[in-house]
């Protein structure tokens, strides 16, 4: 689903240059990353304890706008 939603933002104009994945469960990740080998993933309430904690992350990470 993440890699349909990366080609259809590119086809109609968007450039997607990082992709950072935010989920509690670590389930997914390593099939996430076996399609799409450059994506980072936050693991909500382990990496960040809070929505203004995964705010202030990705504001310093530069993605927060």
């Amino acid at each position: 689903m993440i890699r349909r939603t990366i080609e259809e933002l590119e086809s109609i104009g968007y450039t997607i240059d990082d992709v950072i994945y935010v989920d509690d469960r670590a389930i997914h990740v390593d099939r996430i990353k076996m399609e799409l080998r450059e994506v980072d993933f936050i693991h909500m309430w382990i990496d960040v304890k809070s929505f203004e904690g995964l705010k202030q992350l990705l504001e310093k990470l530069d993605w927060g706008g």
